[in-house]
Formats: structure tokens, C-alpha cells, sequence
């Protein structure tokens, strides 16, 4: 496993101007963001997970969404059984 196709949660917090507690808060209320932990013991991301984590942003930033209602729509669109990904994190309800 090559740590350099990780980012760590710092990265990915300064990356979308996040505090990195916040995105802990989304791991764990969440629970569809896998992680991984560096020697260091900072929890690391792939390109997936910090994609993933960039349209958290956007549902809540331009949409307000509550985290129940993302957790709702990850669910349906990351379910085990399906590898595609929201563009957007639009839908039609």
C-alpha cells in the first residue's frame, strides 16, 4: 500500500477550509467514509473517500443539508452492491 496516494485528515480539512474535528464528526455520524491510519496515527483517505468528503461539502455549503439526510442519500448511492458515485449529489426527491 503506497502512503502517497493517501491524503491525511489535515490535508483534506485545509483542502475544503474544514476543521479536521468536523470531519471526524462525518466519519463517525456517517459511517460510509472509509479510512485508513498513517504511522503517525492521522487518519488517511483515498482519492475516493476525499471525493466523497468534497461533496459532503457541497450538499451542506450550497444545498443545506443536515448530516441525516447525506447519511440518507450515501447510503442509496454507496450502497455495497454499487460502484458509481453521485456527480453531484443531486436528486429528485
Amino acid at each position: 500500500m503506497e502512503t502517497n496516494n493517501y491524503r491525511t485528515i489535515s490535508e483534506v480539512a485545509e483542502m475544503f477550509k474544514v476543521d479536521v474535528w468536523t470531519i471526524r464528526l462525518w466519519v463517525n455520524r456517517i459511517g460510509l467514509l472509509k479510512h485508513g491510519i498513517d504511522p503517525k496515527g492521522e487518519l488517511t483517505f483515498t482519492g475516493e473517500e476525499v471525493e466523497k468528503i468534497g461533496l459532503i461539502c457541497r450538499m451542506i455549503k450550497t444545498k443545506g443539508l443536515k448530516i441525516k439526510d447525506i447519511r440518507k442519500r450515501f447510503a442509496a448511492a454507496f450502497s455495497a452492491d454499487s460502484e458509481d458515485e453521485p456527480a453531484d449529489g443531486s436528486d429528485t426527491d
